[in-house]
């Protein structure tokens, strides 16, 4: 496991900006879960297929590229 030694004459202050720091990246990966899961949900209704039925009935060789290629 990594490990990060931070050496500070305002330990007060460091702290204070690591949990702002996490905070605002906890914000950002909630955002990104939430954007995600709407794509998600747009794909499904657009296609009429729950992922789990989508991940368990199809593969890779079941789907044709955008472009032509098989």
């Amino acid at each position: 496991m990594a490990e990060i030694v931070l050496k500070t004459d305002k330990p007060d202050k460091a702290v204070e900006v690591l949990k702002e720091a996490l905070e605002t990246e906890t914000l950002r990966l909630k955002y990104s879960l939430n954007l995600a899961k709407r794509r998600l949900k747009r794909f499904e209704a657009k296609y009429n297929i729950s992922s789990k039925k989508f991940m368990n009935e199809w593969s890779a060789e079941d789907l044709k590229e955008p472009w032509g290629r098989c």
